[in-house]
Formats: C-alpha cells, sequence, structure tokens
C-alpha cells in the first residue's frame, strides 16, 4: 500500500534517508528547460565549466545539470536512429518496388521473344599463338543457328 502511494502522489523516498521521511520529486520549470534546450542546441557535450554557469542560472545542482544533458542525448540519438530507419525503410520500399516490377517485365518480356524466329549467337573462344611473334592471342568465332 505504501508503494502505490507514493507512486500516485509523485513522490519518491530517499534511499539516504532512513527515517521514512518523503521527498517530492522536483520537476524543471518550462523557463529552465527552454535555457537548458537553447544550451542542447548549441552543443550536445557539457563541459564543466558550462555545467556550472547552468546550475548557477537555474538555480539547479550540477548534478541535476548533466543527467538532463546525459537524458537528452539519449532522447536525440533515438529520434536520430528512428529517422535513418524511415529513411532506410523508404529506401528499401523504393527498391523493392522497382525489383517487383523488373520480376513482372522479365517473363513477359522473354515470353514475347521466344515465339518470334531469333538468331542466337554461340560463341566459341580457341587461344592461339602467333607464327610471327609466339605471343598468345584469342581467336572468337560466331556461328549464328536460326
Amino acid at each position: 500500500m505504501k508503494q502505490a502511494t507514493l507512486l500516485e502522489t509523485g513522490e519518491r523516498s530517499n534511499p539516504a534517508m532512513d527515517n521514512g521521511s518523503k521527498e517530492k520529486k522536483k520537476r524543471l520549470s518550462s523557463k529552465q528547460i527552454e535555457l537548458l534546450e537553447r544550451s542542447f542546441q548549441e552543443e550536445i557535450k557539457l563541459d564543466p565549466e558550462r555545467k556550472m554557469k547552468l546550475s548557477r542560472e537555474l538555480c539547479l545542482q550540477p548534478r541535476q545539470i548533466a543527467v538532463w544533458f546525459q537524458n537528452r542525448r539519449t532522447r536525440w540519438k533515438t529520434k536520430q536512429l528512428e529517422h535513418l530507419y524511415d529513411v532506410l525503410k523508404h529506401q528499401y520500399d523504393v527498391i523493392s518496388n522497382e525489383k517487383q516490377k523488373l520480376q513482372e517485365e522479365v517473363p513477359s518480356h522473354f515470353i514475347s521473344h521466344t515465339h518470334s524466329k531469333c538468331l542466337v549467337a554461340c560463341f566459341h573462344t580457341y587461344p592461339c599463338v602467333s607464327p610471327s611473334t609466339t605471343k598468345p592471342y584469342i581467336i572468337h568465332i560466331f556461328s549464328f543457328q536460326g
């Protein structure tokens, strides 16, 4: 019952405090989030100097700033992967459709030509040696069947 109460009220217990007191989870204000987002857009990595500056400006602990940036980078990477997946899936669909169209065209093209009289070229290759230079060369002989 105690756990359900904690979840319903949005409170959480602090493991460091053994006396059973509850601590409300602090949410960032929209102004704090806006400033953090602007800072993230400038640079997704957080150097110590910038972390301390943001900490002073936003009245937050440096660790809170670091965790926010870490979580934001994770969300950003997930979005990047989702976008890349969408692009690759679209490319796959286009290629798959092209392949399907080509597969449908090949049998009809092949059948229409097998009924007409076509000449079939047989290709024969013979290695030879030139009588004047003793260097090898290749003779190609074509024969046609109809």
